[in-house]
């Protein structure tokens, strides 16, 4: 069985903040626990794909459950 991180709840379309690339969407999401990764959309067109475990991402705002 594989311990719960607090980056489980991540969803795609969640909006975040991240302390370098400022703004940004995340489009997409692979792995988990320790593990995962997100591409995030940054305001600009920036495109990056970061490391849940190492991002310091702060979750802005969730996005709905369809």
């Amino acid at each position: 069985m594989r311990k719960k991180t607090k980056w489980d709840g991540i969803r795609i379309g969640d909006k975040v903040r991240h302390g370098e690339y400022g703004l940004g969407d995340v489009e997409s999401k692979k792995g988990s626990g320790d593990d995962a990764r997100v591409l995030v959309s940054f305001r600009g067109g920036e495109l990056r794909e970061l490391a849940l475990k190492y991002a310091r991402l702060k979750i802005l705002k969730q996005a709905r459950l369809r």
